[in-house]
């Protein structure tokens, strides 16, 4: 949903940067209003993705939020609201947010981004961003989450003046404020923006390739001629301070991220690695280390994702040569070709290798622990159950079918409550807690609405991981029940 057109700032990468855009038009209310009010009896989908470039900065901001609770409260739409954060303006942010989370679906159905791109001054710089405070946006977001929201940064890769340190570090820099989701996507060369120009290429010299937009190979009937028309994007995998290989390191390092950080998957574990300071981005690169490995048991997913990442042409001729071959756009069209490989690979090792991800980020933290004199008994008993307790709400966590009740020495569900922001050991339980764990309704119609909606082939799942906001709401309900015969946590 769009509410008003432009954006008062001038970033080259973006076609809003262009003076066209710089001046801001907003549609009426009644305008507003009545779209809501339309959308909502007839929305199956639960989402509102509200389009506008600057969610929040401006006064008639606060006003729609109203609207959208009273939508909510009338109809039951949206469950879930996603909008790009005010880049200024943090005060108008925060009440325009907190507004929404006041609404029947409460905090967690707020999703706000934060459009950082890039921590590193002299990338912003060169993409007149500079006169975008990055630090404010990164108080909005923590800001956010401490009220019960939910937020995610977003990064570009291979930006003017960007480089293998850089964007290790923008990513380890975010990750270290705690916000909840990190995503780093591709630079596209979009049509209108300054980079796209001859004049914007000239001054930075970009190594661009090109590739068939995820999704868009669809067919057309035409005068009794069935036709494909594809959308074409014109990427950046490389500059003269990045070069294809150190681009092709970044895309890996981004699906360990995705899988290892973004969702809150190991948020359990991490809540105990910085009480013990030690810091996530620590972790989140030692895993990274650990999973491009030949020895990796999810080696072959990377493999697959660096090949994916590589269906690459140097020309648009070259590329529409391809598509012409016999065969070719049917595997398009099958999901074979021109996935959005990130959302994809991530999905698989989420959907289906939780017990490896686990596996191979319980490992690393224990080994962080002993170098950090941190590795105490009561420590290592605690992780063997904790390890558990997440599985168990994690794992398959499509199969809303899947029922489980385990006993355990530490009582999960306060620790949960306090979002694991104390300490274990004030909750440990010697004479044991019974936890189940099961979906409920609401998870298992919403579960339910994504696979018809997408499907659970590859390219599906990739789809529903994409809906990354609703990731967390599809981990398992849990709750004490009386001492029975329950099978007891199992240690490894």
């Amino acid at each position: 949903m769009l509410t008003a057109r432009g954006c008062p700032f001038k970033c080259t990468f973006c076609q809003e940067g262009d003076d066209y855009f710089n001046v801001v038009r907003k549609f009426s209310f009644d305008r507003v209003r009545e779209e809501l009010d339309y959308v909502a009896r007839r929305a199956r989908n639960p989402d509102l993705i509200y389009a506008d470039s600057n969610f929040g900065m401006y006064k008639h901001d606060a006003d729609i939020c109203r609207e959208i609770v009273r939508v909510q409260e009338a109809y039951g739409w949206p469950k879930y609201f996603v909008g790009i954060m005010g880049k200024n303006n943090k005060a108008r942010v925060l009440e325009a947010a907190e507004i929404i989370r006041s609404g029947v679906f409460g905090g967690g159905a707020v999703w706000l981004s934060s459009a950082i791109q890039s921590t590193d001054e002299s990338v912003l710089e060169k993409v007149k961003r500079s006169n975008i405070n990055a630090d404010t946006m990164v108080k909005v977001a923590n800001e956010s989450e401490a009220h019960a929201g939910n937020q995610f940064s977003e990064l570009i890769l291979a930006l003017p003046g960007d480089s293998l340190k850089a964007h290790f570090k923008s990513v380890c820099d975010l990750i270290d404020t705690g916000v909840n989701v990190v995503r780093s996507h591709q630079y596209i060369m979009l049509g209108g923006s300054e980079a796209a120009t001859p004049e914007g290429q000239a001054e930075y010299s970009p190594l661009t390739k090109f590739r068939v937009t995820p999704h868009t190979m669809n067919t057309y009937e035409l005068f009794s001629e069935t036709i494909f028309a594809p959308e074409i994007d014109e990427i950046c995998v490389g500059n003269d301070t990045l070069t294809f290989e150190e681009y092709e390191e970044c895309r890996m390092f981004d699906l360990t991220v995705e899988v290892f950080y973004n969702n809150a998957l190991l948020l359990e574990l991490f809540k105990l690695l910085k009480a013990r300071g030690i810091r996530i981005s620590t972790l989140i690169t030692r895993i990274h280390e650990r999973v491009t490995s030949a020895a990796s048991p999810v080696a072959e997913l990377y493999e697959g994702f660096r090949r994916e990442t590589n269906e690459l042409f140097d020309s648009p001729e070259q590329l529409h040569d391809f598509l012409r071959r016999e065969g070719v756009a049917e595997q398009y069209q099958a999901g074979k070709l021109g996935n959005n490989e990130q959302l994809m690979y991530s999905a698989l090792m989420v959907f289906r290798y939780m017990r490896d991800v686990h596996d191979i980020a319980y490992d690393v933290a224990r080994e962080l622990f002993q170098e950090n004199g941190a590795y105490e008994d009561w420590v290592a008993g605690y992780l063997s159950e904790l390890i558990e307790f997440s599985l168990l709400r994690k794992q398959d966590m499509l199969a809303t079918d899947q029922v489980e009740t385990r006993h355990f020495h530490y009582d999960f569900i306060a620790l949960e409550q306090c979002g694991f922001n104390e300490g274990p050991r004030d909750h440990a339980c010697p004479g044991g807690v019974n936890i189940h764990f099961a979906h409920d309704d609401v998870q298992k119609e919403l579960i339910s609405g994504y696979c018809k909606a997408y499907g659970i082939s590859n390219s599906g799942l990739g789809n529903i991981f994409g809906m990354g906001k609703n990731v967390r709401s599809f981990y398992r309900r849990i709750e004490t029940v009386p001492h029975t015969d329950v099978v007891p946590a199992e240690l490894t």
